[in-house]
């Protein structure tokens, strides 16, 4: 049975290939594909194990997986999907810091010696560091944070950890298994394309495959204003327009995006053997630039 791991990071399009995956389930099954993808709270996989509890050795998600293996060889599993954003961390903790998921590496450490050597394939889903920022910003002000100080906001821009970092730390942490990336960009409205890169073959889209709805999308800029005057917040203070919010000024998009661009040249030209780049060619693109709005 071969595991695979998608670390799909916050604001990458997780939520909707979820929901593509999840409606395509008793076609996967048949196929030999088990999912274990997250509910509401936590994580169980789907469907579930007849066991209540994970071996005590082996706490959480990645436990009750291991309990369950013998289970899904017997019952004819070929691929093991484990999907979820919150592998990679909170997003509260990159806001904090802020770094880009901070305790990644330890995070994928433990996760490697709870799965073991069964892990061949580890998936991860980026995005443009002005599109990733300004998304999760606009979650938490719509949660009730408080909006950003310039200080923040350059911070986040000189923060050093990029995602080449974390492509190299989960590289290490599964040396056995081929890590594949993909840009939000390119794949985020095509599901079907990145469970063949999960599961390392062309499984010809059961069902109806190609396009999922997009989920958990960061509201216009008119609706956070309005959210927030509801709130009796400071909503005069994001522009107008039906656009997405960018808290940051040019010079700060031309610096993340640069940045973006160097992980991709990076990748492109092999990624030193660490990692594969899909960059879905003839696929469209997502999402293009976003339009700024000072």
């Amino acid at each position: 049975m071969d595991i695979c791991v998608h670390v799909g990071m916050h604001r990458t399009g997780s939520a909707s290939l979820h929901h593509w995956l999840d409606w395509q389930r008793e076609a996967l099954a048949a196929r030999g594909v088990t999912l274990c993808l997250p509910p509401q709270q936590g994580l169980t996989l789907t469907p579930p194990p007849r066991a209540a509890a994970a071996a005590p050795d082996h706490p959480g998600a990645a436990g009750r997986v291991v309990a369950a293996l013998p289970r899904l060889g017997r019952g004819g599993t070929g691929h093991l999907i484990l999907s979820s954003p919150d592998l990679a961390g909170a997003p509260e903790d990159c806001l904090a810091t802020p770094r880009l998921y901070p305790d990644f590496a330890a995070r994928m450490a433990a996760l490697a010696q709870t799965l073991g050597p069964e892990v061949t394939r580890v998936g991860l889903s980026i995005r443009s560091y002005d599109g990733f920022w300004s998304s999760l910003l606009t979650a938490a002000v719509q949660r009730g944070t408080a909006l950003p100080a310039r200080s923040l906001l350059d911070r986040m821009v000189t923060q050093p950890r990029r995602w080449r970092t974390l492509i190299d730390e989960a590289a290490a942490a599964f040396p056995q298994a081929q890590v594949v990336v993909w840009p939000f960009e390119r794949l985020a409205g095509r599901p079907d394309r990145q469970l063949d890169l999960l599961t390392g073959r062309r499984m010809g889209g059961p069902g109806q495959p190609g396009t999922s709805p997009w989920l958990n999308r960061s509201p216009g800029r008119d609706q956070l204003r309005h959210d927030l005057r509801e709130g009796g917040r400071d909503w005069q203070a994001i522009p107008m327009g039906d656009g997405r919010w960018m808290p940051f000024d040019l010079s700060q998009i031309t610096t993340l995006r640069d940045q973006y661009s160097a992980d991709l040249a990076w990748l492109r030209a092999g990624a030193e053997g660490r990692a594969t780049l899909d960059e879905g060619i003839g696929a469209p693109e997502a999402t293009g630039q976003v339009p700024v709005a000072i």
